[in-house]
C-alpha cells in the first residue's frame, strides 16, 4: 500500500462495507481492523494494514502484535488510537472497542504513535 494513502482513500465506502460484511459472515468471532501509522507519527508503516483479530483479545495484545512487526525498542512506548484521536487503554476488550467505535463501513480504524518513556526526542 502507498504509505501516503490511508485505507479509506483506496476503496469506496460501498466496497469496504461489502468486504467487511463478507469477513464478519465468514469469521464471526473476529474483528476486522485497519491499523495504520498515526499522521503525526515518525514510525514506519507496518507491512500490512488489514488484520482479523479474535474479539476476545485485549488492546495490549494488539499492541504487542504491532510492536513485533516493527521491532520497537523496549524503551519506546507505543500508543493505539481509534479514529486518530481516542487513546485506547491496554485492558480494553477488542469486542467492546469494536462495538463502541466501529466505522460505518464495519471496520475499526486504529492508528499507532510512538512516545519514549525515557524522554528521548521523537
Amino acid at each position: 500500500m502507498d504509505s501516503n494513502k490511508r485505507y479509506k482513500d483506496l476503496l469506496s465506502e460501498d466496497q469496504r462495507k461489502s468486504e467487511c460484511e463478507n469477513i464478519r459472515k465468514n469469521y464471526p468471532d473476529k474483528i476486522p481492523l485497519i491499523i495504520e501509522k498515526h499522521p503525526k507519527s515518525k514510525l514506519e508503516q507496518i507491512d500490512r494494514t488489514k488484520f482479523l483479530i479474535l474479539e476476545k483479545l485485549r488492546v495490549y495484545q494488539v499492541n504487542t502484535i504491532i510492536r513485533r512487526k516493527m521491532s520497537l525498542n523496549k524503551v519506546d512506548a507505543l500508543y493505539l488510537f481509534v479514529n486518530d484521536n481516542i487513546l485506547l487503554r491496554g485492558d480494553q476488550c477488542l469486542k467492546d472497542v469494536y462495538e463502541k467505535y466501529k466505522d460505518s463501513d464495519g471496520f475499526i480504524y486504529l492508528s499507532y504513535c510512538e512516545y519514549s518513556s525515557f524522554g528521548k526526542n521523537i
